[in-house]
């Protein structure tokens, strides 16, 4: 009698296993990890991009005019997210984040703009690899990254690669740069070197002692100044002379000094 009541628990335990197996890949009978599904997927996606839409009205809408965003509905809560930071360091920054668009694979986009999966693979629980052949004016080749989250696939990076090249590195690039660029506090020892004009002609010198000469480049006379930093920029004042200030904003990335005349100095290799 013991030896049946564990059988019978031993087939009930197994039963239950292979129901929550089947509901895990399934919802409401459709299972999301197949080709077939996936497709489908993709085809949801991208089967309006590059095309014209028409709003609740009736009106025709292009592409480039929607305010439908694609992103924000297509993609991975995660690539989303930093899309938006890396969107944010660039408003600050004054960089374009992005000089294409990466649903249509271009700048611009032809007529007659399509897709077509050409192989699905390495498809997880979590995650798939899907490459694409777009024809935007001429046929290129690109892979996307799938994800699964949400209770559906959403595209987790565009043109993944091994040498990470892909836009989630250059995403977290941007922001990486603009934290850097951010936190560098300017002092009058970092800031300390030699600054040429465009052209080469005149220079600036900023010591570490909160002194600086410029001069025209090969003359031996030369204005003295004082100067001081507040955040990102650098104000000169002609030493032991009432005059206003002269204030330049200081680029990390670029090494240059800027003010609001346009005169530009570029920061020389020590």
């Amino acid at each position: 009698m013991n030896c049946k009541l564990l059988m019978l628990g031993v087939l009930l335990v197994l039963t239950a296993c292979g129901g929550k197996k089947e509901q895990k890949s399934e919802d409401n009978g459709v299972n999301k990890h197949t080709e077939e599904y996936i497709l489908q997927r993709i085809d949801t996606i991208y089967k309006t991009v590059g095309k014209a839409t028409v709003d609740a009205e009736g009106n025709r809408v292009d592409y480039i005019a929607s305010d439908f965003n694609r992103d924000s509905a297509y993609c991975s809560q995660r690539y989303y997210a930093l899309m938006q930071q890396a969107l944010e360091v660039c408003e600050k920054t004054g960089e374009v984040l992005y000089d294409y668009d990466h649903w249509v694979c271009g700048q611009d986009f032809s007529e007659d703009w399509s897709y077509k999966v050409k192989k699905i693979y390495q498809v997880t629980d979590s995650t798939a690899l899907v490459d694409l052949t777009i024809h935007n004016f001429n046929d290129k080749e690109t892979t996307i990254a799938l994800r699964f989250e949400r209770d559906d696939w959403y595209i987790d990076d565009f043109c993944p690669s091994e040498d990470g090249e892909d836009d989630k590195a250059y995403l977290r690039r941007v922001i990486q740069q603009g934290e850097e660029a951010q936190g560098a506090e300017l002092t009058f020892d970092n800031m300390a070197g030699i600054y040429d004009d465009e052209k080469q002609e005149s220079r600036f010198c900023l010591m570490s002692d909160g002194t600086a000469t410029w001069g025209m480049i090969g003359s031996l006379n030369f204005t003295e100044y004082t100067y001081r930093i507040s955040g990102n920029t650098i104000c000169l004042k002609p030493k032991d002379v009432d005059s206003e200030e002269d204030c330049y904003k200081y680029d990390p990335k670029t090494r240059t000094l800027k003010n609001e005349q346009g005169s530009v100095y570029y920061r020389q290799e020590e």
